[in-house]
C-alpha cells in the first residue's frame, strides 16, 4: 500500500508537469522563469567539532564533549541565503544525506538509505524503534537561566504521509540538573507537543507549516517555519544537549533538521566601557559594564577585585558580582574612596570578569 501511494504521487506530479509544458508549446510561447532565489548549498567537509563550535554556537556558549553518531554525509553545514527556508546558514542533520536537501523540489521521494542504527531516546519518546539516526550531542555550561536556539524541520514525507506510521521524527533532548531524564524541547510553541510530521502539517498547526511543492530552492516537499527550542536551566551548571533525527518504520524518504548558525546561546558576555576615578571625600569611582549578546534573559556575572587599594580601608562598595535584568544591557558599579587624612600615592581598584 505504501509503495503504491508513493508511485501514484510521483506519476501525478509528472503528468501535471507534462500538461504545463504542452500548454505553453501550443500557445507558441517560449518563456524562462527568472530565478528569484538561489539554491541551498551544503558542505560535508567540516568535523562535528567544527560544526558545533564554529557554526552553531553563539559567542557566549562554552561547549565540550562533542560527539556525532550516524552516517557520513548525513550531517554538514548549509547556506540558505536567498532561499525560502527562513534561515540563512547553519548545521543540517538528516536521515539520509545533506545533499538530498538541495533544491529545486523536483523529486517527491528523494531518498538515501544509510541502513544505520536508531537511537534509544527516540525509541522511548515514540514507543517504536527508529533507524538511520543522525545524532549530535555535547555538554554546555550555562551562564543564564535559559538556553535557546532556532531551527527548521523539513521532510520528503510531507504531505501525503501525514497521519501515517511513516512519520520521520526528531528531538532535542536536554539533561542535567532539574531534569531527571532526557527531556525533549523541540515543541510546538506554547504546548508540550513534540514537533513532527503528524503534529505540524497542512491540517494540524498549519501556521507553522510551509508547503514546498515545486519550491525553487529546497528539495523537501514541506518544512516548518523557523521555530525556537528553549529550556530553563540553573546558571553556572553543566548540561547535556542531544540533537537526534531518524527514519520511522522504514529507511525511505529523507527528512532533515536545520539548526540556525550562532543561535545556540547559554548566557552573555560583558565589556567594561567606561571608568571614573574616585577622590577621598569627593565623588565616586565608576565602572560602566555593557552586556553584549543574549540580553533576553537575566544573568549574573562574577568579577574579581584587585589593585593596590584595600577594600573597606581605602574604599567601600563593589560586591563582586553584577546582575542584569532581562533586556538590561548596561550596569553601573560605583565605589567611594574613604577620607583618612593620610597622604598617599595614587592607588588603584581593578575588576576582572571571571566567567566572561
Amino acid at each position: 500500500m505504501k509503495l503504491a501511494m508513493r508511485i501514484a504521487r510521483t506519476r501525478a506530479v509528472k503528468l501535471r508537469r507534462v500538461a504545463w509544458i504542452l500548454m505553453l508549446s501550443s500557445a507558441g510561447v517560449l518563456w524562462c522563469a527568472p530565478s528569484a532565489h538561489a539554491q541551498l548549498a551544503v558542505d560535508t567537509s567540516l568535523s562535528p567539532y567544527e560544526l558545533v563550535t564554529q557554526i552553531f554556537a553563539g559567542s557566549t556558549a562554552i561547549i565540550s564533549n562533542i560527539q556525532y553518531t550516524g552516517a557520513n554525509g548525513a550531517i554538514g553545514s548549509f547556506n540558505a541565503a536567498s532561499t525560502n527556508l527562513g534561515v540563512d546558514e547553519g548545521i543540517l542533520l538528516t536521515t539520509g544525506g545533506v545533499i538530498n536537501a538541495v533544491g529545486p523540489n523536483n523529486d517527491t521521494s528523494k531518498t538515501r538509505e544509510n541502513f544505520t542504527g536508531g537511537d534509544p531516546n527516540l525509541d522511548s519518546l515514540y514507543g517504536i524503534s527508529v533507524q538511520d539516526a543522525a545524532v549530535l550531542e555535547f555538554d554546555f555550561y550555562s551562564f543564564a537561566d535559559k538556553i535557546s536556539f532556532e531551527y527548521v524541520f523539513g521532510s520528503e514525507e510531507y504531505p501525503e504521509f501525514v497521519g501515517s506510521i511513516y512519520n520521520d521524527i526528531f528531538a532535542f533532548f536536554i539533561s542535567g540538573p532539574g531534569y531527571p531524564g532526557p527531556e525533549n524541547i523541540a515543541l510546538i510553541p506554547g504546548t508540550g507537543v513534540p514537533v513532527s510530521i503528524n503534529t505540524v502539517n497542512q491540517f494540524s498547526n498549519a501556521a507553522y507549516y510551509i508547503d514546498n511543492a515545486g519550491g525553487p530552492t529546497i528539495q523537501y516537499d514541506g518544512f516548518t517555519t523557523v521555530l525556537t527550542a528553549e529550556a530553563s536551566v540553573i546558571p553556572c551548571e553543566t548540561y547535556h544537549l542531544k540533537i537526534a533525527i531518524a527514519d520511522l518504520a522504514d529507511f525511505k524518504y529523507d527528512s532533515g533538521v536545520f539548526l540556525k548558525a550562532k543561535s545556540f546561546e547559554s548566557g552573555g558576555s560583558v565589556q567594561i566601557t567606561q571608568t571614573r576615578d574616585a577622590y577621598e571625600g569627593c565623588g565616586r569611582g565608576l565602572f560602566e559594564i555593557v552586556r553584549i549578546g543574549g540580553s533576553e534573559f537575566p544573568i549574573t556575572f562574577a568579577y574579581e577585585i584587585t589593585g593596590t587599594a584595600t577594600k573597606d580601608v581605602d574604599y567601600v562598595g563593589l560586591t563582586g558580582s553584577v546582575y542584569y535584568e532581562a533586556e538590561q544591557d548596561t550596569a553601573i558599579l560605583t565605589f567611594e574612596a574613604l577620607k583618612d587624612e593620610i597622604p598617599n600615592e595614587y592607588e588603584s581598584v581593578k575588576i576582572r570578569i571571571r566567567n566572561n
